[in-house]
């Protein structure tokens, strides 16, 4: 999101709406996370099976969130705003790819 903000100084003032907009879509697609990954559990999985891999997801999306805000607090402390968009990215980037080599 920087570089909508730096790059771009014709688009100055339409950066805070596309950042509204951008982050209104995200939240809608996470609505509906919960309710798809409860579906396609309860459809492929047994019932034993079904309540252990539920609390595992739902338990790693929350800790998820708890290392990202602790994560991006220290790289504030220490560098600048932008960092925190560079760092959280790349480790995304590098769980993705990690994820596609499993």
């Amino acid at each position: 999101m920087p570089y909508i903000i730096w790059e771009a100084p014709y688009f100055k003032n339409y950066a805070i709406p596309l950042i509204a907009i951008v982050r209104l879509v995200n939240v809608a697609f996470q609505g509906v996370h919960f309710a798809s990954m409860i579906s396609l559990t309860s459809q492929n999985l047994c019932t034993t099976e079904r309540t252990s891999l539920f609390t595992l997801l739902t338990s790693g999306s929350a800790m998820g969130a708890l290392l990202t805000g602790v994560l991006s607090s220290f790289v504030l402390d220490y560098f600048d705003w932008s960092c925190v968009f560079r760092v959280v990215g790349f480790m995304g980037i590098a769980w993705l790819i990690n994820l596609n080599q499993s």
